[in-house]
């Protein structure tokens, strides 16, 4: 944005991050926490693609002072920053109150109007609505059942409180009992994702859980190998050999059909269609070398916002690293579904 430009107004904001810290003085203690622990502020990227970090230097009345790296000299009138602490993300703007001079590392800012909470989980939390703290109860397979309270929750996750010296006995996986509230009845499979002191809540903690109708086995068996092809000196150099002989071959071909004017089809795109744990459909694109049947499956998810398509080039390299080793392999592209720069698709999209 230049400067000069009309801002990005916190109310705006609001709509994208729906918990914020507005009270001025909440705002003021948290910026001066983090002064005093030094804790970084991140920006965007500068101009050379290096990241824009800054510090807390002085807070004044209604200003703040920041030591400034990897800031281009001209800076926009109005800067976003966020920082870290305790394991949650902040998030906030500021207007820029400096001239711009080249080679300064110091900027005088506005103090936010606002604070908002990053968020982390990509699903719309709720919080309980019944007259008092909706229940359940943490069921591990050895032991006795642990009682917390439901501080929000989304599809795929819940945030509980319970007694410290309960949590601090409370293994990594467990099943999850609703005790009552809409879910009264149902049970789900959890696992701890982070542990936090309620500082509100004296000798209290705070559990982030991952939530699934079945239990989830994420552990990773691995092969460790010197070397992906399994070959020697010799045996290299006659692979490598192979791949300009096929390499000639193909120049040979693509020349002719310069030639000839003639090309043949493109090949037709795969699919395959499977469910997930709540039924819901779900559709991948299948890039493969050899038989499919018992061949080695590699299932790619996609990055956050991001489409199947997106992951082509690592789809085919997979595929070709193991037909240049002999060996079969299928790999499976897929959409996410529910995502928020996918709103209102309810599948994996088409193919």
């Amino acid at each position: 944005m230049p400067s000069g430009a009309e801002g990005i107004p916190d109310e705006s904001l609001r709509q994208l991050h729906s918990q914020a810290i507005d009270r001025p003085d909440e705002i003021r203690a948290l910026l001066a926490r983090a002064q005093r622990q030094g804790t970084p502020l991140h920006s965007r990227l500068n101009a050379g693609l290096s990241a824009q970090a800054a510090r807390i230097e002085s807070l004044e009345a209604d200003a703040m002072w920041l030591t400034t790296s990897g800031f281009d000299d001209e800076q926009p009138d109005q800067i976003f920053l966020n920082l870290e602490m305790d394991g949650r993300l902040y998030f906030f703007s500021v207007t820029n109150r400096s001239a711009n001079q080249p080679g300064a590392n110091s900027l005088r800012v506005g103090l936010p109007g606002a604070v908002f909470f990053a968020e982390r989980r990509e699903r719309e939390r709720e919080r309980p609505v019944t007259g008092g703290p909706t229940r359940v109860m943490l069921r591990p397979e050895l032991g006795p059942g642990i009682e917390a309270e439901i501080a929000d929750q989304s599809p795929d996750g819940l945030l509980v409180t319970l007694p410290a010296p309960q949590a601090e006995r409370l293994p990594e996986r467990f099943r999850v009992a609703f005790v009552d509230g809409p879910g009264r009845g149902q049970e789900r499979f959890g696992a701890v994702r982070h542990r936090r002191d309620v500082r509100e809540r004296q000798g209290w903690k705070r559990i982030g859980l991952s939530t699934s109708a079945a239990p989830r086995d994420e552990r990773l068996h691995t092969e460790v190998r010197d070397s992906i092809l399994g070959e020697g000196r010799v045996s290299g150099v006659r692979r490598r050999l192979g791949m300009l002989r096929a390499g000639a071959r193909a120049g040979a071909v693509g020349q002719v059909r310069r030639w000839t004017g003639r090309t043949s089809a493109p090949p037709a795109v795969q699919t395959v269609e499977f469910h997930d744990a709540r039924g819901e459909r779900l559709v991948g694109i299948v890039d493969h070398w050899g038989e499919l049947r018992g061949a080695p499956l590699v299932l790619i998810p996609p990055a956050w916002a991001k489409t199947k398509e997106t992951l082509l080039p690592l789809a085919r390299t997979i595929v070709a690293s193991f037909r240049a080793a002999g060996e079969r392999v299928a790999v499976v592209r897929l959409d996410g579904i529910r995502r928020r720069a996918r709103r209102g698709r309810r599948h994996g999209g088409s193919p």
